[in-house]
């Protein structure tokens, strides 16, 4: 039974890190199509920004803002200077492009910060769990809250936030999103973002309590393969659906309502299949 405890226990709390890195890879997935193969290198990244501030001496409460901007401030660019010039070409041929950006990113790494691993160290108050007598160290709890925490807020943002509804909406259809006047081209680049933040968080988690090395990508990367099998598998649903009978109409209905609550004086006239808004309209 004890043996049984440990196992699930430290399952669940490094299966709540590797969600995370996933997420973050599966936002850039829903928003264009592309499959990010570099999403371990933004984790690594990610970790190397939390080490340079925590080596500056900054304090906890400054860190961790601090390397989560760093971070979707690099993807941002990632996306505008690389990504955003291929835009309307074939999703593959970008996912081979972000292959490409992988191995760059590890290059760079391997020359700027080394191939000697550095140490993250927290100063959190000591969280040592004993459950049915398996122990679950304090750097593994901190971890698992720390990933759950962030999962926990990005499911909120998406639901409540009106960037975050423009991004749902944007996720289900470009075409109907830019007939509702969504700018597209900016919520694709928010999105990398985002995806960017969620990865160093999520690297920062792997880090903590181990040590960072220029290779350690391999971990959200693992993740990301994962993700492609359940995303190859919902494709094939997709597919078969198609073919066996007709697509269920109205799925970007789930967010067109919302959508129009948030752009409140945006909206003047819209007219496209299942939807037909004025200004003034309130669902």
């Amino acid at each position: 039974m004890e043996y049984l405890v440990q196992v699930i226990g430290s399952g669940f709390f490094q299966g709540v890190i590797y969600a995370l890195i996933a997420v973050s890879l599966v936002l850039i997935y829903k928003s264009s199509e592309v499959f990010n193969f570099s999403i371990g290198e933004f984790c690594t990244i990610g970790a190397v920004f939390f080490f340079i501030l925590q080596s500056l001496g900054l304090p906890l409460w400054a860190i961790i803002p601090g390397f989560m901007l760093m971070t979707a401030l690099f993807a941002g660019l990632v996306e505008k200077l690389i990504i955003e010039r291929l835009m309307g070409r074939n999703p593959l041929s970008i996912t081979l492009v972000t292959i490409g950006i992988s191995s760059i990113l590890v290059g760079f790494l391997l020359i700027f910060f080394g191939a000697n691993p550095e140490i993250i160290e927290l100063d959190l108050p000591d969280l040592t769990l004993e459950i049915a007598g398996a122990f679950f160290i304090s750097t593994q709890v901190w971890n698992g809250l720390i990933a759950a925490s962030a999962l926990a807020a990005l499911l909120l943002f998406y639901k409540f936030a009106t960037m975050g509804i423009l991004m749902r909406a944007t996720a289900d259809s470009q075409v109907k999103a830019i007939v509702l006047g969504i700018n597209a081209r900016r919520i694709l680049t928010i999105t990398w973002a985002i995806s960017g933040m969620v990865a160093a968080l999520g690297g920062m988690t792997v880090a903590h309590g181990s040590a960072i090395s220029y290779d350690m990508g391999i971990v959200g990367l693992a993740a990301g393969l994962v993700i492609a099998l359940v995303l190859a598998l919902l494709a094939v649903q997709q597919w078969q659906r198609r073919i066996l009978g007709p697509q269920r109409q109205g799925e970007f209905g789930a967010t067109q309502h919302e959508t129009i609550r948030a752009l409140p004086g945006q909206v003047q006239s819209v007219r496209s299949p299942g939807i037909s808004v004025r200004r003034g309209d309130h669902p």
